[in-house]
This record gives C-alpha cells, structure tokens and sequence, in this order.
C-alpha cells in the first residue's frame, strides 16, 4: 500500500477556494513565490491564443515544481487554488485514496 500526497498550488494574489472541498483531508497548501523573470524574457507571440497570462502560467508551473519537489511518497495528487469538485463524491473518492 502507498500513501498518496495531496497539495494545493497557491497564490497569495487570491482566494484558496480548493480548502472548502478537502475538510477532513490531510494535505499541503504550498504558497508560490511571485517568481522573478530574467530579464530578457519576453512573451511570445505564437503562445499567446494558447495562454493568455504567460506570466501567471509561468509562476503557476514553477509552483507545481515547487510541491512536487516537496513529496515524500510516490504518488502526489496536485490541485490548483481555484479547483472545486462538482459532486460530493469527489470528496468521498479522495478519502478512500489516501492509500491504495
């Protein structure tokens, strides 16, 4: 059996939304730093339909290396600030995988 981690991404720039939905479930909400950007970076153009906010997405990733490197088990599951579960169920599935 494997324990499996469960972290939020976050922001201090808004609300953590993704709490309300885990109460009662251990897990680890890690604030991202607002990360420098060197100073030659430049939004690119072919990018920008993709994503809109290239800065955001780019501090949004660094956040995900950020918890990742922070596991202690094999298996993490990664929600960001603004994730909600649509159903309860969600909820009752996260429960029961905490260790499988």
């Amino acid at each position: 059996m494997a324990d499996i981690e469960i972290f939020i991404v976050a922001t201090k720039r808004k609300p953590v939304l993704t709490t309300e939905y885990l109460k009662g479930i251990d897990y680890c909400l890690n604030y991202t730093p607002d990360y420098e950007l060197e100073p030659a970076w430049r939004v690119s153009p072919i990018y920008v339909d993709y994503v809109e906010n290239q800065i955001c997405a780019y501090r949004c990733f660094k956040g995900h290396q950020d918890v990742l490197k922070k596991m202690n088990s094999d298996i993490a599951l990664v929600f960001e600030d603004d994730a909600v579960l649509i159903e309860k169920t969600g909820v009752i599935v996260l429960k029961n995988l905490r260790s499988y």
